[in-house]
């Protein structure tokens, strides 16, 4: 009778299992690691089942970069070469008060800004940023949004939302300033009225540097998350799509 499973068959398998996960984990850990988008808070630009690769090796690496929930644990005690983001930066980062959770925002300010929403207008120290409104959703839900063209000092463009019937009086849409600390980071959704992002101290709050986890680089693929319809709706207008 032949043996299905034999000693040299099992190591054989055992070593390729390791090899495979050692793979799998430098590639995550300093070369792209895959998320995929849970909410609408980054809509229009980023959508629910769109599938991303993150750039880890674009901001340096830190403890944040680990994989494989290692990052809960405090490793390295500080960012190896170390990259300035850009603000406009689409960027991945461990919840401060959370490390077991990623978030997906778009880096607003830097070290030493002062941040402000006001009437649901962003100003960046003081001055308010260029923005224009270039078209007008309709949803079940609201009024309608309209769709704003905002562009940053840097002159980094990109669309956000904004609901018509938001009560512009209250926060998110009107907040006191903000004073981003040295070596942190202010976040915020373009999906303005539906992100809990910097703006909401008790929630995310200032970022620090440590626990930026990479560039949002491009989406690989999108669809819905049932397995059926990522066969069916496979959305070929935005799969390979890069992310600005």
């Amino acid at each position: 009778m032949k043996t299905f499973f034999t000693y040299k068959k099992l190591k054989e398998l055992f070593n390729s299992l390791i090899f495979a996960f050692v793979f799998a984990f430098l590639f995550q850990t300093f070369l792209y690691q895959p998320f995929k988008i849970p909410s609408r808070s980054m809509e229009p630009n980023l959508m629910i089942g769109d599938y991303l690769f993150v750039e880890k090796f674009a901001y340096g690496y830190s403890n944040s970069s680990l994989s494989f929930w290692l990052n809960r644990f405090d490793i390295f005690p500080q960012t190896f070469f170390y990259n300035k983001p850009k603000r406009g930066d689409v960027i991945v980062f461990l919840l401060p008060r959370d490390h077991s959770l990623h978030y997906i925002k778009r880096l607003i300010g830097l070290p030493g800004d002062e941040i402000q929403v006001k009437k649901g207008q962003l100003y960046i120290n003081g001055v308010p940023t260029a923005i224009e409104r270039i078209d007008t959703q309709k949803t079940a839900d609201t009024d309608g949004r309209d769709i704003f063209q905002e562009t940053l000092p840097n002159n980094i463009s990109y669309k956000v939302y904004i609901a018509r019937n938001s009560d512009k009086s209250t926060m998110p849409n009107d907040t006191p300033i903000y004073k981003v600390p040295q070596d942190h980071y202010f976040f915020m959704g373009d999906n303005r009225d539906n992100s809990i992002d910097s703006r909401y101290l008790n929630d995310v709050g200032f970022v620090p540097v440590g626990n930026v986890l990479g560039k949002a680089k491009f989406v690989y693929w999108s669809s819905d998350f049932s397995i059926w319809d990522m066969v069916t709706k496979f959305k070929t207008d935005r799969a390979f799509k890069l992310i600005n």
